[in-house]
């Protein structure tokens, strides 16, 4: 078994999926479960946006769960743009894991973010000129790798090129600005290494480990089905920048944050109306797209109190069983909702693009979540199969 401590949902999920690309069969954990029979398991510490203690915390209790699988090796899934505690989760994972030194490869340069002269660039612009300089909990102000990361005067982090001489112990973080520098750092990965970055550097592990990206068999067949669809958008960002335009050219109703509904903790009347007004839709169109914001341009982050509303009106829309696929996008919005159902354990069952998976709980047989962070698009594939139920 190949084992993933990842900081969030999302993050879990693309690795989950890359592996069931590779043929394995594989799983999302939220809890280290006492058996597992699947080639890969990524576990969700829900751990990015907590104080470094209580990352670490989790963390450690994530790889004691884990090791009594006896996986063959164990990676870290950080955040491909270092938001997040993760010099404390790599120093928790060292730690538990006995392992000297760590690698960390952050970069993805299938997805333009590259790493060089120690500064990080997104696209070929500097990261803080770029729009996650705008990011609502972790904004990137600066394109110097050890200032992301808060590692500056650490003496045990450092950054360096390919084939540069290594450390004996520590956290190095490896520069990358092609696929061939990712794959090059996997070379002086041993038994002391702990391997951690983003899904370029899985990938190219997995590679290393003599596996092969292939079409798994479809677990689905969803061209026979007219299926009953609800798109959450929790990510006030990626609102801004795509998915409004996406619904109105895909003729999708939009069903927006009642006003006024996020004074309080508590389930008020605007709610109610907002979980109405999308089980009317999906009655009368058989989709539909719920979202925290319905302005051009926003990019707040939601108050939590929003996220609370939308993670209950996601929830007794499935109570009702009016929901057949449900697409989310944003990793705190998933990992909210698949804690408020009390969901430990999902298989992938498809992978429509790299980070934008598909799976199935066993304790929800008739839901399909389909899972991507909010920085990435959602593929065409996702919105032609969208039809009409009836």
């Amino acid at each position: 078994m190949i084992a993933v401590v990842a900081d969030d949902f999302s993050g879990a999920a693309e690795l989950a999926g890359i592996g069931f690309s590779h043929g394995l069969a594989s799983e999302i954990h939220t809890e280290s479960g006492p058996s597992c029979r699947a080639d890969l398991v990524a576990l969700d510490t829900d751990s990015r946006s907590c104080p470094g203690t209580l990352s670490a915390q989790r963390v450690a209790e994530a790889v004691g769960g884990l090791r009594q699988h006896r996986p063959a090796w164990i990676f870290k899934k950080v955040d491909s743009v270092l938001r997040g505690p993760v010099l404390a989760e790599l120093r928790s994972m060292l730690a538990a894991t006995g392992k000297r030194r760590a690698i960390l490869i952050p970069a993805n340069p299938s997805r333009g973010r590259t790493i060089r002269g120690r500064r990080y660039f997104v696209d070929g612009r500097p990261i803080h000129q770029s729009a996650f300089a705008a990011d609502p909990e972790h904004p990137a102000t600066s394109s110097d790798v050890l200032a992301l990361l808060g590692g500056e005067g650490s003496p045990d982090v450092s950054v360096l090129r390919p084939g540069q001489e290594l450390p004996h112990a520590g956290i190095i973080v490896g520069e990358a600005s092609t696929p061939a520098e990712v794959t090059r750092w996997t070379e002086v990965v041993d038994e002391s290494t702990l391997p951690a970055g983003a899904a370029d550097y899985f990938t190219a592990l997995l590679a290393a480990s003599g596996l092969r990206s292939c079409q798994p068999r479809p677990v689905l067949d969803e061209g026979s089905h007219r299926w009953r669809t609800l798109f959450v958008c929790g990510t006030a960002a990626a609102w801004a920048q795509a998915r409004r335009d996406e619904c109105a050219r895909h003729g999708i109703p939009v069903i927006p944050t009642p006003q006024g509904h996020c004074d309080s903790g508590a389930w008020p009347q605007p709610s109610r109306g907002w979980a109405g007004a999308a089980l009317a839709a999906l009655d009368r169109a058989g989709f539909a797209m719920l979202t925290i914001a319905d302005e051009p341009g926003v990019v707040a982050a939601a108050p939590p109190t929003v996220l609370f509303h939308l993670v209950e009106v996601v929830a007794e829309l499935l109570g009702t069983g009016s929901v057949d696929r449900l697409f989310v996008e944003g990793g705190r919005t998933a990992s909210a909702l698949v804690r408020r159902m009390g969901w430990t354990r999902a298989s992938v069952c498809r992978q429509y693009a790299p980070g934008v998976v598909a799976m199935q709980f066993p304790a929800a047989p008739g839901a399909i979540l389909t899972v991507k962070p909010g920085s990435y698009p959602w593929p065409d594939e996702v919105w032609r199969p969208v039809a009409p139920h009836g």
